[in-house]
């Protein structure tokens, strides 16, 4: 076999290799939807008069770490004076939800209620978050 042939066939497979190992290392271009956890479902209950907090783990459907997201927090149930908005870090999925008296309310009569939590992914990610995540519960 001539030196030439052999030395083109050596650098073909080295390409092919590296190729290969770029395709298998890339990002998918599929969806994957996005949530959070805590602790247990006892960490997402708060009251209406205290400051309170709860942290949350943003994850993709697999348990893999989400970082960079933002949760939004709505009322449902329970009356919020204003849209929250809690940005996590680049480094860390998770997210701090800080409330102090007079963030929530209960409506007249009611004795507990809930908080939608909206997590919005990183704009330059493939992570979505279109179903349904926990609710926050307050107490009164």
């Amino acid at each position: 076999m001539p030196i030439r042939l052999v030395i083109a066939s050596v650098i073909g497979v080295a390409a092919l290799g590296l190729m290969l190992g770029l395709l298998i290392d890339a990002q998918p271009t599929e969806q994957t939807e996005v949530t959070f956890e805590t602790g247990d479902s006892e960490d997402r209950v708060i009251q209406v008069s205290r400051d309170e907090s709860v942290t949350i783990q943003v994850v993709d459907e697999d348990g893999r770490a989400v970082t960079g997201a933002t949760a939004v927090v709505s009322g449902k149930t329970a009356r919020v004076s204003e849209s929250h908005s809690f940005t996590g870090s680049e480094s860390d999925n998770e997210i701090e939800l800080e409330f102090e008296p007079g963030d929530i309310d209960l409506f007249s009569g009611q004795q507990t209620g809930e908080l939608t939590v909206e997590i919005i992914p990183p704009s330059d990610s493939n992570w979505v978050d279109e179903e349904g995540n926990p609710e926050i519960i307050v107490t009164a």
